[in-house]
């Protein structure tokens, strides 16, 4: 579940926030950058939001490690901006607001599970920071892309059961990716080719971006490679434990 409309203080806060189903978020606007905070930094008309996550999901050990499925897919549409409309003009702050992203699923690339891949799903992802003044600012998980219509990634997927929450609606069982990073973009069928933290990135170039990703990361690795590479690596490589479950205190006892 994400918090699709979260009021944020623009003086030093933290603020923690679930989306893509397993991600804790810590945000920090007082422009501190330290292991479990971050701030906000306007780029291009873009804020970054860093993640604090349950597990890793940058490397291909991390995808063999947590992922169920493997999968080239395109994103097909997203969810419209919604503002409150009730929100007072002389309060202080930022609203995150979420995204519903419909993605569609090309070709399953790897699979650890028996589970049927699915044709289509939809996931929630960061949306946009919208000022007091009503102005949008994309809202992008650094080294990550943003998921956006039109374009093609190779996704880590892995099975969520249902979860239940005293108070709240049952959500139910559903596809989710693995984490920020378990995201790469493969716009006409070549890793590292397409949308990446909101702009497009060229695998050709890629020598002379900041990603911010180790050199293990997914991305660096296959960059230019087609996403069937993912594939074999995957085959090759060890887990770094046996698969954990997804569940958790508040799951709801079924699949």
């Amino acid at each position: 579940m994400f918090l699709t409309n979260r009021r944020v203080p623009t003086l030093a806060f933290s603020a923690a926030i679930l989306v893509l189903g397993l991600i804790l978020v810590v945000i920090n606007a007082s422009g501190e950058d330290t292991a479990t905070s971050t701030s906000m930094r306007p780029t291009s008309g873009i804020r970054f939001v860093d993640a604090v996550e349950e597990h890793p999901s940058e490397s291909v050990q991390d995808w063999r490690t947590y992922a169920d499925l493997v999968v080239l897919a395109s994103v097909s549409a997203e969810s419209p901006p919604k503002v409150d409309s009730g929100r007072g003009s002389d309060s202080s702050g930022v609203d995150l607001i979420g995204r519903t992203v419909n993605v569609m699923v090309k070709e399953v690339l790897w699979k650890s599970t028996d589970r049927p891949a699915p044709d289509q799903f939809n996931i929630e992802v960061f949306g946009w920071f919208v000022s007091d003044q009503g102005e949008l600012s994309e809202a992008a998980a650094r080294g990550a892309p943003r998921l956006e219509p039109g374009r093609s990634y190779v996704l880590a997927l892995g099975w969520r059961g249902a979860m239940c929450s005293e108070g709240d609606e049952t959500e139910p069982a559903h596809w989710s990716v693995i984490g920020t990073r378990g995201a790469v973009p493969a716009d006409g069928g070549k890793v590292g080719i397409g949308e990446f933290e909101g702009s497009t990135l060229n695998a050709d170039d890629l020598e002379g971006v900041d990603t911010g990703l180790g050199a293990d990361s997914v991305l660096l690795t296959y960059s230019g490679m087609p996403p069937a590479a993912i594939a074999k690596g995957l085959d090759d490589a060890k887990a770094d434990a046996p698969h954990p479950p997804r569940t958790s205190q508040n799951a709801c006892g079924g699949e």
